[in-house]
């Protein structure tokens, strides 16, 4: 029901003369009627075609002339050239559709204090996990260092937070600063002079790609060293045949 709404049958045909008169003349079928057309009234928003008399009739099981008779005879609606109302409906649609839009704009306002609070705590919640990824990467990060280098730098250190954050925001990985890690103590571990430099300051500032990228310390012979060493091994060889011959 498009303009559906409860309302009550609130007065008995004894406080109303019409609806005593149509009782009296039409009996209990013409008060089922009046009460129909009450309803069907509601339906269609306050107001019924009169050229549709017989759809009517057919829908309430009753004859066009009886439907005729409760609109014309008993002044319980109001008709004009092509459609009847009752005013007492109208003035209580007019009450129904202002509590319906009342009702409506109550709704979509705590719907939309619903949707922004829950916004507000969802991303208060995504912040906080956020918040507490990035401490746990701090963390191990820093750890991973002391543990390599035997030392005890704090992740807690504002400025080791700030340089760290700095590269993840990069881009770069937890993974990348172990790698930083392991290099670099290679590197300078045994050198005094770099040594001191084993350091968040100096590992995490704006040169942590270089040192990510950093060779690893060549361990095998070049090919010209292979191929100095292979000379020298046959010349070895000749040097021995020419001692045997004598």
């Amino acid at each position: 029901m498009k303009n559906s709404y409860y309302f009550p049958h609130d007065y008995h045909a004894r406080h109303d003369p019409k609806l005593e008169r149509l009782r009296l003349v039409m009996g209990c079928e013409g008060v089922g009627i009046y009460w129909c057309l009450v309803e069907m009234l509601y339906e269609e928003g306050g107001s019924l075609r009169l050229s549709d008399v017989e759809i009517y009739a057919k829908a309430l099981n009753t004859t066009s002339d009886n439907i005729q008779k409760t609109l014309s005879d008993f002044n319980l609606f109001v008709k004009n050239k092509t459609h009847f109302y009752s005013t007492t409906l109208t003035k209580r649609l007019k009450h129904i559709n202002a509590k319906r839009e009342k009702a409506s704009t109550s709704a979509k306002l705590s719907h939309s204090a619903n949707a922004e609070r829950t916004h507000s705590e969802g991303s208060a919640i995504k912040e906080s996990k956020v918040k507490e990824s990035k401490v746990k990467e701090i963390k191990d990060i820093v750890g991973d260092l002391n543990q390599v280098l035997n030392s005890s730098y704090k992740p807690t250190s504002s400025k080791n937070r700030e340089l760290i954050e700095a590269r993840l925001a990069e881009g770069f990985t937890v993974e990348d600063f172990k790698v930083v890690h392991r290099k670099m103590a290679k590197a300078w571990g045994i050198d005094n002079k770099m040594r001191q430099f084993l350091r968040p300051i100096t590992l995490y500032s704006n040169k942590f790609e270089s040192y990510l990228n950093r060779p690893e310390d060549i361990r095998q012979l070049t090919t010209q060293q292979q191929s100095n060493l292979k000379q020298l091994q046959e010349l070895r060889t000749e040097s021995k045949d020419d001692k045997s011959i004598v």
